[in-house]
């Protein structure tokens, strides 16, 4: 049976960062971010989606959650509920987001469009909502 994410010291989340990846996690990442790159992998594995490393991006501030951008990998369904209805948004491989049939380059031009007013688009997914409670 696996340990529980919450109870792995960093040195043992470390070790199954590189268990799972074949690479060193890295430094930057306190155990937190690491537990969740982590899972991230292990759901990239479970679905069979190819862990494109280049979608991750940390920066030299790690105090930053911010400096951390992780985008839905291709093949992505995000739904969210507005106004009573349950919107479906697709990630292409051609780094688009597809909604209704219409081709959008970015989240926030596709919940632009839903709410007709600018919003961001990860946080209107749900996609900031948890590294937002890090930054306080």
């Amino acid at each position: 049976m696996s340990k529980n994410v919450e109870c792995v010291s960093i040195e043992e989340a470390r070790v199954s960062y590189v268990d799972i990846t074949g690479t060193s996690a890295p430094r930057s990442l306190n155990l937190n971010l690491l537990n969740r790159a982590i899972c991230w992998h292990k759901q990239c594995i479970c679905h069979n989606v190819p862990m494109r490393h280049k979608n991750i991006h940390v920066s030299a501030k790690p105090a930053l959650i911010k400096s951390i951008t992780v985008g839905p990998p291709p093949g992505s369904l995000l739904l969210k509920e507005w106004q009573g209805t349950v919107h479906e948004v697709r990630r292409t491989t051609e780094d688009q987001y597809v909604y209704n049939g219409k081709k959008f380059s970015s989240l926030t031009a596709v919940a632009s469009f839903i709410t007709g007013c600018k919003r961001p688009g990860p946080r209107f997914f749900g996609l900031a909502d948890q590294i937002e409670g890090h930054r306080r």
